[in-house]
């Protein structure tokens, strides 16, 4: 047993059985029934992603947050992406909690205008049109949201003659003809798929904006990445101006704390040092997007800034529902 001061959390389990979990710089162990979990004859544990120096601050207090849903536990601290921890019968594991389609930072204010190029051999880059300088490699594990600009595509207009192949925008939204004909008075709003507007057929191709997540940098105007869902083809020789990062991933200050508050995941961060909320969208706890197909709805994630005429820091949450 190390007697290297641990980090204590109690876990409350599903049946009769509650755990008390040690957490290490090294490994994770479990208590119940007073006494430490035992497997094959040998005490269990795994390994533990903490760095000892990062258990505790400089006042002895653990650095270390967490809240719990069901079976997962979930690990909050500033230098570390979220963890969460859970059981699957007799076996415990501990994994990053992936937060998806945002938060966002603030949109792009400089003259970086960027576009996508899909190489020979598949792979994606997002470059800089005309100015480097915009990425670095802590921009990896970041997702990237590029959206339309200065689109010359027309709205959607009924009893209109469309020719095969011709794009509109509607409702937020951009369609393609399957082939042409004179438009009907059903206004195209569908999410996917073909939908006919009681006289031509439109296929949703994408909602103006797309996101893919970084997974290389390559220069300092370019980095490879993936792309998540639909993706503008025009941004392969249209370049934008309006493009974002997410707030977390690669080099960032992770999240302090976290509860769950009415059908949401609560964090909060100090995001260029103004401690921020940030709730996800409601029943869906690693979806973190502020709109849906370019709409706000009121299920979407929220952004809280908590300003301050005092320098503060976060420290945690708690819901009072």
């Amino acid at each position: 047993m190390s007697t290297i001061k641990p980090i204590i959390i109690n876990y409350e389990a599903s049946n009769i059985n509650s755990y008390i979990i040690e957490i290490s710089y090294d490994t994770i162990r479990f208590y119940t029934n007073h006494g430490i979990m035992i497997k094959n004859e040998e005490v269990y544990e795994i390994e533990s992603p903490y760095k000892y120096k990062d258990l505790f601050d400089e006042k002895g207090l653990p650095r270390i947050s967490h809240t719990q849903n069901g079976d997962y536990l979930y690990l909050f601290h500033p230098k570390y992406p979220i963890k969460t921890i859970y059981r699957r019968d007799s076996d415990w594991y501990i994994e990053n909690f992936d937060i998806k389609a945002g938060p966002w930072g603030a949109v792009n204010t400089s003259s970086v205008r960027l576009l996508y190029n899909v190489e020979e051999d598949m792979t994606t880059q997002i470059t800089s049109a005309g100015a480097d300088g915009w990425a670095n490699e802590g921009m990896v594990g970041k997702y990237i949201r590029l959206t339309l600009e200065n689109t010359a595509i027309q709205g959607w207009t009924s009893n209109k003659s469309y020719n095969n192949g011709e794009y509109v925008f509607s409702d937020g939204k951009y369609y393609k003809t399957e082939s042409g004909g004179t438009s009907g008075s059903i206004k195209p709003v569908h999410t996917y798929g073909a939908r006919s507007d009681g006289g031509v057929n439109w296929v949703y191709k994408h909602s103006g904006y797309g996101i893919a997540l970084i997974t290389r940098y390559i220069s300092d105007s370019t980095v490879e990445a993936t792309f998540i869902g639909e993706f503008p083809e025009e941004l392969d020789t249209e370049s934008t101006q309006y493009w974002e990062l997410s707030v977390f991933g690669g080099d960032c200050v992770y999240p302090t704390s976290g509860v769950f508050h009415l059908g949401r995941l609560a964090i909060i961060a100090d995001t260029n040092n103004i401690p921020t909320v940030y709730l996800s969208c409601s029943d869906d706890y690693n979806n973190f997007a502020d709109k849906t197909y370019g709409d706000v709805l009121d299920t979407n994630a929220i952004t809280i800034p908590l300003y301050s005429n005092e320098y503060a820091t976060s420290s945690f949450l708690v819901s009072s529902s």
